[in-house]
């Protein structure tokens, strides 16, 4: 299993947000700019980094020239996501070097684009994030519901050849309470996928119950910056 440390970007700077909420925002300026974050990441051996444009999901502008620049400061593999809502953009962030591209809303509205993905850029292109309620997908910076549930989108979205998930507990994102584990034990059984876990990681316990049920990577953001979790001792612990 892999540990993906999570870079949310607001304003050029490094935060977090609870829930999704912009008023709940929290900035780690202690940590440095984004660049810094990302290479102090790797150097403590991460092997993929998570950066979410919060900015651009929220439609209230864009950290796309700062993402560049961590992609170009690291060695090691880098997926983007945050209001990505056009082929063109899937395609820029690709062709900029981000290993994947995630994205939620454009994946259920033009579910087209995914075929024309996957098939310029392969599977490993791509990450369909899987933002839930309760089992239930929601879209649309997490306002607006899909009435569909997880393992239906899952099953869909493989058909069309989609390899990797990205599930996220809406309710427990960035509380440090916890994931939804059960959620999470009833996709991993699907065959030929790959499961990202995210939202409320915090324990090791919890890290090693996920790693059981197959889940492939974790995304851990809070915890990391709080302190909670240090990020080489867990690397060194997942490997035993």
């Amino acid at each position: 299993m892999q540990i993906f440390p999570s870079i949310d970007i607001v304003n050029g700077k490094v935060a977090k947000l609870t829930q999704g909420k912009l008023e709940s925002i929290k900035f780690y300026e202690e940590y440095g700019s984004p660049i810094k974050v990302a290479k102090k990441w790797e150097s403590l051996g991460a092997n993929a980094l998570h950066v979410i444009d919060i900015d651009a999901a929220l439609n209230i502008g864009n950290n796309r020239k700062i993402i560049n620049e961590i992609i170009k400061s690291v060695n090691i593999p880098v997926q983007v996501g945050g209001g990505i809502r056009s082929i063109e953009d899937i395609e820029h962030l690709l062709n900029m070097g981000a290993k994947r591209v995630i994205i939620g809303s454009l994946a259920f509205n033009s579910i087209n684009i995914i075929e024309e993905i996957l098939k310029e850029y392969g599977k490993e292109s791509l990450v369909i994030a899987l933002d839930h309620v309760n089992g239930i997908v929601m879209i649309n910076g997490w306002r607006s519901s899909t009435k569909i549930k997880i393992e239906e989108a899952i099953k869909n979205f493989k058909d069309k050849g989609v390899k990797f998930f990205l599930v996220t507990s809406i309710l427990r994102d960035g509380l440090l309470s916890g994931t939804d584990i059960e959620i999470l034990r009833k996709i991993c059984h699907i065959k030929g996928i790959e499961i990202f876990a995210a939202g409320g990681i915090t324990t090791m316990e919890e890290i090693n119950i996920l790693k059981n049920i197959g889940v492939s990577a974790i995304i851990i953001g809070r915890a990391l910056y709080e302190g909670i979790l240090n990020l080489k001792e867990l690397i060194e612990k997942i490997k035993e």
